[in-house]
């Protein structure tokens, strides 16, 4: 791996920023109330044309028989796009899986003679026997563990299947469960998975726990697109490892914490990869006491945050702090009445994955009324919102809602319902076009439209150039610490 010191490059805004804002921000003083704190962080766009971080990579592919046809194709058309994509300091391992494990091409730098090796050996992926998830799963992390970087290098596992795992290991909770004693903070997971057969729920948890991606393919010819925005993401990751911790302030209570796609542990909520012109989000629910009236002097404190990050363009670990605090005022009717746009969004896209969930699991017991009714339920209240994302997600209900006519036109869109919960969840794309729109960054559309020409970029930015043949500009000084709140590096 290259050294750390010739990773770093200028942080272009000194940093991951963040804002704290409550549903209700003016609370009456008087009464235990429960509210809801959101903490909002975000990255900076990163420049690719910079000199960037490095990527190490293990792609796994599914040759089992099933993957016959344009699906080892388009498997083979997405690897052979990554190979062309990256750059000399950037690491790739190919390994393929069906009744057994077997190496493609071991890890190596992508410089043009590993690229034109790499290129053959796609080509020699043939489909055969049956699908050896579990083995899969383990040789990955095997091959990524061999030269993965602590800090200032993104790690990817990315994994290819059309099917449920039938050799080996073949319990979801089993898997998820070597995933997890496998999985490292420097080292992330995505999975596509192709047409309805997939074993989409293991796939998406997948990505959940391992902090990166899931595609559902649900059109062989989506792939183009959706590995683009893959890449994407990996070329412009801003932050991994990321730790918040929170603390109440005196009297205030810890109801739950509402992101479902989050680790915790404690009072220590661990987030996703950041990426660059990403935001994401950490919601509290928490009770407030009552209060006497001096409170109503001037805003008082509800939670501390303290957030922790690998800054993979500099290759070291970032604190800062963040502070919560909340209007008590003295007379019920200057309390909110309204919910804050910003936070009601988040809760809606949580309302939206519950929903789908729901109906999911409504409909895979027979009850298509009841899950037309949790549809239709939530897409009422999502009717009465003015938020950017309302639209979308009223539109999502009403879809799945037509698509629970009958159990042939539910086993159709199952997996479909499955990939959206998925993005409601992590706000990251599943693959759908409107989760694209919601959902994407700006680099990650470039990338996509670069892949795909019949896809509307959504950002029009212009092509992004090939970071594989950018030349790296001079190393600039440290940025200067933030001054607005204590910052600190380990």
């Amino acid at each position: 791996m290259p050294n750390k010191l010739d990773l770093l490059v200028g942080d272009t805004a000194v940093g991951l920023s963040s804002a704290v804002l409550f549903d209700y921000p003016n609370v009456h003083h008087d009464a235990a109330s429960e509210i809801v704190v959101m903490l909002s962080l975000t990255a900076p766009e990163v420049d690719v044309t910079q000199k960037r971080p490095p990527r190490n990579i293990v792609a796994a592919v599914d040759c089992s028989t099933s993957m016959s046809g344009v699906k080892i194709e388009n498997a083979r058309a997405s690897i052979r796009k990554l190979v062309d994509h990256l750059g000399p300091n950037d690491r790739l391992a190919i390994i393929g899986f069906h009744s057994t494990v077997f190496e493609v091409f071991p890890s190596a730098v992508m410089d043009g003679t590993n690229k034109a090796i790499a290129h053959k050996k796609i080509d020699s992926l043939k489909p055969n026997g049956w699908t050896n998830f579990s083995a899969a799963l383990l040789q990955a992390f095997t091959e990524i563990k061999k030269v993965e970087g602590k800090v200032g290098c993104v790690n990817r596992i990315i994994m290819f299947t059309d099917g449920e795992p039938t050799q080996g290991v073949t319990e979801p909770a089993q898997i998820l469960g070597i995933l997890e004693k496998a999985l490292i903070p420097e080292i992330s997971v995505s999975t596509f998975g192709y047409g309805k057969d997939s074993a989409p729920e293991l796939l998406s948890e997948m990505a959940k726990r391992g902090k990166g991606n899931f595609f559902f393919v649900k059109e062989v010819e989506e792939c183009a697109a959706m590995f683009g925005t893959e890449l994407g993401g990996l070329l412009g990751t801003y932050a991994q490892n990321v730790k918040v911790t929170y603390t109440l302030s005196e009297g205030v209570t810890l109801v739950n914490v509402l992101d479902t796609a989050y680790t915790i542990k404690d009072n220590t909520i661990t987030v996703p990869d950041v990426l660059g012109g990403e935001t994401k989000h950490v919601l509290l629910k928490v009770k407030l006491p009552k209060k006497g009236t001096a409170v109503c002097a001037r805003p008082s404190r509800v939670v501390d945050f303290t957030i922790e990050y690998d800054s993979v363009a500099e290759a070291r670990r970032r604190t800062f702090e963040e502070d919560g605090k909340i209007n008590y005022v003295r007379r019920v009717e200057d309390a909110s009445s309204a919910t804050t746009p910003e936070v009601q969004a988040q809760l809606d896209l949580l309302s939206a994955a519950s929903a789908l969930n729901k109906a999911k699991t409504l409909a895979d017991q027979g009850d298509l009324d009841g899950a037309r009714n949790i549809l239709r339920s939530a897409r009422t209240g999502f009717d009465d919102h003015s938020h950017v994302y309302a639209m979308n997600l009223s539109a999502d209900m009403a879809a799945f809602e037509g698509s629970l006519g009958d159990s042939v036109s539910y086993r159709a869109a199952r997996s479909d319902l499955v990939a959206s919960s998925h993005s409601y969840t992590t706000s990251r794309t599943s693959g759908g076009a409107r989760s694209r729109a919601m959902f994407s960054t700006a680099l990650q559309n470039d990338v996509m439209a670069a892949f795909d020409p019949n896809v509307v970029n959504l950002t029009t930015t212009g092509d992004v150039p090939d970071p594989a043949v950018v030349d790296p500009l001079p190393i600039p000084p440290a940025p200067p610490a933030r001054s607005s709140r204590a910052l600190r590096s380990k």
